[in-house]
């Protein structure tokens, strides 16, 4: 059985660029933002970890443990899925996958330890295993145009809907949101390399910093160290997501997102922006309302930078919660690098709580 080093290994046999066990870059594609806009790309996204939960009660533990319907999720239907504080913050964000009896929970590597622990704290008696499969499971993202015909070849069943997945060759195939078209793939290392051979006459090789900037571009939120425990799950859009499940039962922080849903009136919500600055913004940065060069005239923020990614034609496209009526006032946002924030569309309806 191959392992993530053995992975590593062999991406960097490919002329990949590895840093902190991550694909930084490809020596051959040095303007892989450029590529990313005409070619098929293909990223190992190392950066993220993987979850197992296995045992009879994997199901009953998960659907008590986060915000959407666990019942729903199987080997044809993935599912985004919060797990909150007791209130109702998000600690953590992935995406739930099914293969045979084993689920996977894909996340950001830095929120691999803390919500492994956590969860653990919770499985009592329950007749459930959680651990790290990374070292044995792995992702690879594929899209753009083409992507859709070079995976025929693995399926001829492919997923037509967002967040729905086919089971073949011991491999998950899910389609994400978004245009163009894009899939992840996830499974055992053997099988990824056998995908990557597969596909590599046609696909050009990027590191994982061009499939976030597809993630924000479609509007897709990422949760890491910094903005754990921020944010309302309305807050980064979920419940336009499809990540919440308001009908279901109990579990950590629930009365919070259902008294939001049904009694509350949302005052913050994620938007898409372009930043046009040379120093990058980060995730977890405050934005501020004006345009003050001093620090101590800003006052109290207006929101917080939840993902942030360079765009191929310069400066930063940013996911950011913001409040949403200095948005609708049109009042001037910036970094606190006094870099203006210039808003954008993004490809999904939002609602907003209390708006009904």
């Amino acid at each position: 059985m191959t392992s993530k080093q053995d992975w590593l290994e062999f991406l960097r046999s490919e002329g990949a660029l590895i840093e902190q066990d991550k694909v930084s870059g490809f020596n051959n594609h040095p303007d892989e933002m450029l590529a990313m806009q005409n070619h098929t790309i293909m990223a190992s996204l190392d950066e993220h970890a993987v979850i197992s939960v296995d045992g009879e009660d994997n199901m009953d533990f998960l659907q008590n443990q986060f915000s959407n319907d666990v019942r729903l999720v199987n080997e044809t239907h993935s599912q985004l899925s919060a797990y909150c504080s007791p209130k109702g913050r998000v600690l953590s964000l992935f995406r739930i996958i099914k293969q045979d009896r084993t689920y996977f929970l894909l996340l950001p590597q830095e929120r691999l330890q803390s919500t492994l622990n956590r969860l653990k704290m919770f499985v009592l008696r329950s007749k459930v295993m959680l651990e790290d499969a990374s070292g044995r499971i792995g992702v690879l993202g594929i899209g753009g145009n083409g992507s859709t015909e070079l995976l025929s070849r693995l399926s001829s069943n492919l997923p037509q809907t967002s967040d729905d997945s086919v089971y073949v060759q011991a491999l998950s195939i899910v389609k994400l949101m978004g245009d163009p078209s894009r899939y992840l793939i996830v499974g055992g290392y053997d099988q990824l390399r056998a995908v990557w051979n597969q596909c590599k006459p046609q696909a050009t090789p990027v590191s994982g910093q061009v499939w976030a900037y597809w993630n924000i571009q479609a509007g897709l939120p990422e949760v890491f160290e910094v903005n754990s425990d921020e944010f309302v799950p309305q807050m980064l859009n979920l419940h336009s997501l499809n990540a919440i499940n308001f009908k279901k039962g109990c579990y950590p922080g629930q009365e919070v997102v259902a008294r939001m849903h049904y009694l509350g009136k949302q005052k913050r919500r994620m938007y898409l922006a372009h930043v046009d600055t040379d120093t990058a913004p980060q995730a977890g940065d405050n934005v501020y309302s004006g345009s003050t060069a001093s620090a101590e005239d800003r006052g109290q923020s207006v929101g917080k930078i939840v993902t942030t990614t360079p765009a191929p034609a310069g400066g930063y496209d940013v996911l950011v919660v913001m409040q949403i009526a200095s948005v609708e006032t049109g009042d001037a946002i910036i970094t606190p690098q006094n870099a203006p924030l210039n808003f954008k569309e993004l490809p999904y309806f939002v609602e907003v709580e209390g708006k009904k």
